[in-house]
């Protein structure tokens, strides 16, 4: 009679053992990016128990030094502190970090006046990662409906970012393939990836590099010192029992990173000034939809021309986001995300460390500075010039980006009532998450938020004024938004506005909107949100009675298809 095989006990160490997976399932163990600045004899110690040691989410061997699984720290420092004077010597030293000969890469390193100083500064921010993460275990995951947050220098940000233009192999989060595992237990991350941006030679992803560039550049001779924070936040499954308060108090826990790990990893590592501090925050109260009674209120302002970005009122600006965050911002999509990434370099950071958003989740990013200017949208996108004056450095300290993905409209799918909620939620738990600014430099920081501080461009003073001058009564934060989900997701334009709308409300945040000179309905989109204002100002609505309104709105709109 055959022997069946006994099934195997997984251990985290032998799963770290686990070699040639496919690359679409993987299991997140622990939760950190382990850095690869670890210690040679612990690499020597791993080496003697297994002969291949997993902790990339990329099993290609192409993104491994020598011939084991793991980045040699030793190697790279030999590898990267000789300084690359020439284009003949990047590509060599890419072609050693990717094991692949590297034939050809952007057009924007063929300019000879990068390898003086650039190029150097960028080598010189990769071998600081031992000095800037002193701990190899220092830089945690934000995971899926873990309510958590951390910050991090804008002088480390720097250092991944350099480390994620080299592709420096091993930087991305440890996963392993499990394949027993359920759907449910992967955890998936976006692409941290740069080589489609080296090797591009046309279009966006050229544009894209120079801005990546452009921002080293600025940091080369004026290193910020403020921080970058990193939030992940979800909304609570569940009503509360009484009547929901739509903007709660979120208390917060500080715990430190070791919390996380596993058991066998020494406590005296972490007991540094340096050690990475973990926030926890509550998740965010679900809201009684259908039956809030809550009065509707005016959208603040409504612009065709200005740019999410722009409103520099707006203490939050919406990041019409991927599942994924960041999009495409690596692999040649550009639309309004990939673009705020790449003017803001520090938010692809996120990329390395935010996994894949669930339903009822958004993910925030405060204090990323805005280092470009550009023109165009999509594939017209263009370079346009240096935003990093002086007088513009440091104004996004405060600045929050909400990044919120939208449903992907396929058919009719957007009018079902189930994906209709799913979205009010969705921008409710964004706009939820932004609180109004506190501490003893309130009154300065609103300033700033502002526009006191700032000279306005020509173009768009009269709407400033206008934004600045409308407010009813109680002074609510702004958020700036606009047409979220009506580009490559193929959202309505009017059903999107009403469920950001209602969520605005319920948040008690003050909407200023941008519509980019859509047209609905057979008119500006922008009129079609003031004839809506008009309703709200004569009749006393509730957020119950818009909800009802465009559920059955939905509904009549999937009997009219079914019909067809």
């Amino acid at each position: 009679m055959e022997n069946k095989p006994t099934k195997k006990e997984f251990t985290y160490d032998s799963l770290l053992s686990l070699i040639n997976f496919p690359v679409d399932q993987y299991v997140v163990l622990p939760h950190f990016i382990k850095l690869p600045t670890q210690p040679q004899k612990e690499v020597d110690d791993n080496n003697n128990n297994s002969n291949n040691i997993v902790n990339n989410n990329n099993p290609n061997p192409q993104f491994y030094l020598q011939d084991t699984d793991v980045l040699l720290w030793d190697d790279l420092v030999q590898l990267l502190t000789p300084p690359i004077q020439s284009l003949d010597q990047l590509k060599s030293v890419f072609s050693t970090l990717w094991r692949s000969k590297v034939t050809h890469v952007s057009p924007m390193f063929s300019n000879p006046d990068i390898y003086t100083e650039l190029i150097p500064f960028i080598q010189s921010l990769i071998l600081q990662l031992p000095t800037l993460f002193p701990s190899h275990h220092s830089l945690p995951l934000l995971l899926p409906q873990n309510n958590q947050s951390f910050s991090l220098s804008q002088k480390q940000c720097a250092c991944l970012l350099a480390c994620g233009l080299f592709c420096i192999p091993s930087l991305l989060p440890p996963v392993i393939s499990y394949n027993q595992r359920s759907k449910n237990d992967r955890v998936l991350f976006p692409a941290f990836d740069f080589r489609f941006l080296i090797s591009a030679r046309q279009g966006s992803l050229v544009e894209f590099l120079r801005c990546v560039l452009h921002y080293f550049n600025c940091i080369r001779t004026d290193m910020p010192s403020n921080s970058v924070t990193f939030q992940r936040q979800s909304l609570s499954k569940t009503l509360p029992g009484s009547n929901p308060n739509p903007n709660p108090k979120q208390e917060e826990n500080s715990t430190k990173i070791e919390q996380n790990l596993p058991e066998e990893i020494a406590d005296e590592e972490f007991n540094t000034p340096n050690t990475t501090i973990i926030k926890t925050h509550e998740p965010v109260p679900r809201y009684d939809w259908f039956n809030s009674q809550q009065k509707m209120r005016k959208i603040l302002n409504v612009s065709n021309t200005r740019k999410i970005e722009d409103y520099h009122t707006a203490i939050s600006h919406a990041d019409f986001a991927n599942q994924y965050i960041g999009g495409g911002v690596l692999r040649g999509g550009c639309v309004q995300e990939e673009i705020l990434f790449v003017i803001k370099p520090e938010c692809l950071t996120s990329l390395l460390f935010c996994a894949k958003m669930d339903d009822n989740e958004a993910i925030f990013i405060t204090g990323a500075e805005r280092y470009s200017d550009y023109s165009g949208y999509g594939h017209t996108t263009k370079w346009k010039g240096n935003y990093y004056t002086a007088e513009n450095k440091g104004k996004e300290q405060w600045r929050k980006i909400l990044a919120m993905d939208a449903i992907v409209c396929n058919g009719v799918l957007q009018w079902q009532k189930k994906y209709i909620m799913r979205d009010i939620n969705k921008a409710f738990v964004a706009f939820s998450t932004v609180q109004s600014l506190i501490g003893e430099e309130t009154n300065r920081q609103k300033e700033m938020i502002r526009g006191k501080e700032y000279k306005e461009r020509k173009e768009g003073e009269e709407e400033e004024e206008e934004e600045e001058g409308e407010g009813e009564g109680e002074e609510r934060v702004r958020v700036a938004t606009g047409n979220w989900g009506c580009g490559a997701f193929g959202g309505d334009l009017g059903m999107k506005f009403f469920e950001q709308w209602v969520a605005g409300v319920a948040a008690e945040k003050e909407l200023v909107y941008g519509t980019f000179g859509n047209k609905y309905d057979g008119n500006l989109l922008s009129e079609w949100i003031e004839e809506v204002n008009e309703v709200v100002g004569k009749k006393e609505i509730t957020v119950g009675q818009v909800v009802e309104f465009i559920v059955e709105w939905g509904k009549f709109v999937v009997d009219e298809h079914r019909i067809r």
